[in-house]
């Protein structure tokens, strides 16, 4: 949350505009450690 135009893109959901790619990078995480998670159990 450094920079205004990724609270900004956050808030209104764009996850490609601004410094809204953070939010991006972080349901791409989550969703490969789902799979990592699958895959063991």
């Amino acid at each position: 949350m450094s920079a205004p135009t990724s609270a900004l893109g956050n808030r209104q959901g764009l996850s490609d505009n601004g410094g809204g790619g953070k939010v991006k990078e972080r349901k791409l995480k989550k969703f490969l450690e789902d799979e990592e998670r699958k895959k063991t159990s």
